[in-house]
């Protein structure tokens, strides 16, 4: 990134463009195959730690009984 007047103008320009993607990911649901296996470890860490602090995080613990552990 370059550093100057118009550093700050471009940074907002990638951003706003970005974020335009995401939405635009999130509305089509697009599934980016490269990030399926990091996308499984964590939900298999989180499902863990939730199943770990079952008696703490009871809520939590609720919504992924609801979910079925997927």
């Amino acid at each position: 990134m370059s550093k100057g007047p118009g550093s700050l103008e471009e940074a907002e320009k990638k951003a706003f463009q970005l974020g335009k993607t995401l939405a635009e990911d999130v509305r089509l649901k697009r599934d980016y195959i490269e990030q399926r296996a990091m996308q499984e470890e964590t939900r298999n860490y989180f499902k863990a730690l939730v199943k770990m602090n079952k008696d703490n995080w009871e809520h939590e613990y609720e919504y992924w009984n609801q979910i079925n552990w997927k």
